[in-house]
């Protein structure tokens, strides 16, 4: 603030000079060139103020935002330090078949901060058509305890396992893994029709399908990923991407949401026969859930592709 006080009487004072030197030269001589010069410089000088005032703005927003940012991964870091383990990476990657069976891969890469590590929870929970033709297996990428995963929940809408390391990781242990998931037909909804159908019966609160993911706990990098057939025709209103306070059907977090837009943090790409929507974020907030979202096309265009 003082900064910009001191900022404002410089230019004030130099605008000052311009006009007391150019008017007594003016006074003096009688010259109407004087007088054109004078409207020149000044008309130079403002246009120097207005490029420096936004060059020293923009640093200034670049200063802030790294201080923001510096603060939020402190916070992060002390918060891994009270509940004893963070994820340097949590990576989840949907990909959906045109006839609407699902393989979920997430790839985990964890870090006992504190004390020991036995196991982490995992849950998926379908609200629509249920859970079908479900399997789940468990693969160690580096880490010195065995791995295995249990079920211990599975209900016609929820899923809930439990990978476990055996022996428990120490303090200072890292471990990574990878989680293979199978679905079948129901758990993404494929055609509009389908949306509004469930939206009708209260099974669905949104007019559009999401992969979201609930940040409860430190992550350093997050990666949301969904892949769909190439020729699926997915649209949208909005961006691809969303942030909502507390759950996907919170309010969006306005700020956060603007700031994953300017740091460009979603891409779609075409790999092979597959259309590719990312998110990857940095450091992602705690209690915020961060998604992808996308329209489905409608009934005839859908089965229009799945009978090509």
């Amino acid at each position: 603030m003082v900064r910009n006080i001191y900022r404002s009487w410089f230019e004030a004072i130099g605008i000052g000079i311009i006009l007391l030197v150019g008017g007594t030269v003016w006074s003096q001589t009688g010259d109407h060139h004087v007088l054109g010069y004078i409207i020149l410089f000044s008309v130079c000088y403002l246009f120097f103020l207005l490029f420096w005032n936004e060059r020293k703005n923009r640093e200034q927003a670049q200063q802030s935002l790294k201080q923001s940012s510096e603060r939020h991964v402190g916070a992060i870091e002390s918060l891994a330090r009270d509940i004893g383990h963070k994820d340097n990476l949590y990576e989840s990657e949907s990909n959906i078949c045109i006839d609407g069976t699902t393989v979920i891969t997430r790839k985990i890469a964890l870090e006992v901060i504190k004390g020991m590590m036995s196991s982490q929870e995992f849950l998926h929970y379908s609200p629509i058509a249920g859970i079908r033709g479900y399997g789940v297996k468990v693969s160690k990428t580096m880490c010195k305890s065995d791995i295995s995963v249990d079920v211990v929940e599975k209900t016609s809408t929820t899923v809930r396992f439990v990978v476990k390391f055996f022996p428990p990781l120490d303090e200072g242990e890292k471990a990574s893994y990878t989680i293979r998931e199978e679905f079948g037909k129901g758990i993404y909804p494929m055609t509009a029709e389908e949306i509004f159908n469930y939206m009708k019966t209260g099974k669905w609160l949104s007019p559009y399908v999401d992969k979201s993911f609930l940040v409860k706990h430190p992550v350093r990098e997050l990666i949301l990923s969904v892949l769909l057939p190439k020729n699926y025709k997915i649209t949208t209103t909005e961006d691809f991407f969303d942030v909502k306070k507390g759950g996907f059907y919170g309010s969006r977090s306005s700020q956060e949401y603007e700031l994953l837009r300017k740091r460009k943090c979603f891409s779609r790409e075409v790999v092979g026969d597959k259309q590719r929507l990312k998110l990857s974020v940095d450091n992602p907030k705690i209690g915020l859930a961060y998604a992808i979202r996308w329209d489905p096309p409608s009934k005839k265009e859908y089965e229009r592709l799945l009978h090509a």
